[in-house]
């Protein structure tokens, strides 16, 4: 069975609405990604409406950083 990539909670009633995200793992240093959007949730009352399954994303077998 395939998985979906996109996991919708809930379909909100949007009006003048903000997407914002956070990416975890590496580029997470320090909670700085994950953290930012915690806070901003809980002091502007936000609501997580869903969440993107990494897996597929990542490079697993890739030795060293990817640079460009």
């Amino acid at each position: 069975m395939k998985r979906e990539k996109l996991i919708v909670k809930q379909q909100p009633v949007i009006n003048n609405a903000s997407l914002v995200i956070g990416l975890s793992g590496w580029m997470d240093g320090g909670d700085v990604s994950t953290g930012t959007v915690e806070y901003l949730r809980q002091t502007f009352n936000g609501q997580e409406i869903g969440r993107i399954d990494p897996n597929g994303f990542y490079i697993y077998n890739m030795p060293g950083p990817m640079e460009t």
